[in-house]
Protein backbone atom coordinates (compact mmCIF):
# COMPACT_ATOMS: atom_id res chain seq x y z
CA UNK A 1 0.00 0.00 0.00
CA UNK A 2 3.04 2.45 1.09
CA UNK A 3 4.64 1.84 -2.42
CA UNK A 4 1.37 2.35 -4.09
CA UNK A 5 1.07 5.78 -1.91
CA UNK A 6 4.40 6.49 -3.21
CA UNK A 7 3.76 5.99 -7.08
CA UNK A 8 0.61 8.16 -6.87
CA UNK A 9 2.32 10.75 -5.07
CA UNK A 10 4.85 10.87 -7.96
CA UNK A 11 2.80 10.24 -10.63
CA UNK A 12 0.68 13.66 -9.59
CA UNK A 13 3.79 15.30 -9.44
CA UNK A 14 4.47 14.45 -13.24
CA UNK A 15 1.30 15.36 -14.16
CA UNK A 16 1.25 18.57 -12.48
CA UNK A 17 4.86 19.35 -14.51
CA UNK A 18 3.20 18.47 -17.50
CA UNK A 19 0.30 20.77 -16.72
CA UNK A 20 2.62 23.37 -15.64
CA UNK A 21 5.30 23.21 -18.67
CA UNK A 22 2.34 23.34 -21.42
CA UNK A 23 0.40 26.19 -19.74
CA UNK A 24 4.23 28.00 -19.99
CA UNK A 25 4.75 27.37 -23.19
CA UNK A 26 1.27 28.46 -24.26
CA UNK A 27 2.02 31.90 -22.53
CA UNK A 28 5.44 32.11 -24.19
CA UNK A 29 3.65 31.64 -27.45
CA UNK A 30 1.02 34.16 -26.59
CA UNK A 31 4.14 37.02 -25.68
CA UNK A 32 5.91 35.82 -28.61
CA UNK A 33 2.52 36.69 -30.70
CA UNK A 34 1.65 39.10 -29.07
CA UNK A 35 5.36 41.26 -29.67
CA UNK A 36 5.30 40.09 -33.21
CA UNK A 37 2.30 41.78 -33.43
CA UNK A 38 3.20 45.12 -31.38
CA UNK A 39 5.97 45.33 -34.31
CA UNK A 40 4.31 44.56 -37.21
CA UNK A 41 5.66 41.28 -37.64
CA UNK A 42 3.80 38.04 -39.03
CA UNK A 43 5.23 34.50 -37.16
CA UNK A 44 5.21 31.23 -37.99
CA UNK A 45 5.48 29.19 -34.79
CA UNK A 46 4.55 25.76 -36.39
CA UNK A 47 6.99 23.14 -34.99
CA UNK A 48 9.69 21.73 -37.27
CA UNK A 49 11.15 18.02 -36.76
CA UNK A 50 14.57 17.71 -35.36
CA UNK A 51 17.14 16.57 -37.75
CA UNK A 52 17.15 12.85 -35.37
CA UNK A 53 13.60 12.80 -36.54
CA UNK A 54 13.79 13.42 -40.04
CA UNK A 55 16.47 10.45 -40.25
CA UNK A 56 14.27 8.28 -38.06
CA UNK A 57 11.02 8.96 -40.58
CA UNK A 58 13.53 8.50 -43.69
CA UNK A 59 14.47 4.73 -42.15
CA UNK A 60 11.42 4.17 -41.59
CA UNK A 61 9.99 4.47 -45.35
CA UNK A 62 13.25 3.36 -46.60
CA UNK A 63 12.17 0.21 -44.63
CA UNK A 64 8.46 0.11 -45.67
CA UNK A 65 9.86 0.51 -49.32
CA UNK A 66 12.33 -2.55 -49.13
CA UNK A 67 9.48 -4.82 -47.70
CA UNK A 68 7.06 -3.86 -50.30
CA UNK A 69 9.63 -4.45 -52.85
CA UNK A 70 10.94 -7.77 -50.97
CA UNK A 71 6.49 -8.62 -51.26
CA UNK A 72 6.63 -7.88 -55.15
CA UNK A 73 9.62 -10.43 -55.51
CA UNK A 74 8.19 -13.35 -53.49
CA UNK A 75 4.96 -12.76 -55.38
CA UNK A 76 7.06 -13.33 -58.52
CA UNK A 77 8.87 -16.29 -57.46
CA UNK A 78 5.92 -18.20 -56.28
CA UNK A 79 4.44 -17.25 -59.86
CA UNK A 80 7.32 -18.86 -61.11
CA UNK A 81 7.30 -21.57 -58.98
CA UNK A 82 3.50 -22.26 -60.12
CA UNK A 83 4.59 -21.92 -63.53
CA UNK A 84 7.51 -24.34 -64.06
CA UNK A 85 4.85 -27.24 -62.05
CA UNK A 86 2.70 -26.99 -64.73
Amino acid sequence: MALEKQVSKTFSRFNRRLVNLRNASEARERAIKQLAESLGVEIDLTRMPTPEEVSKQEQEEDAAQRLREDETVMALLRESDQDDAR
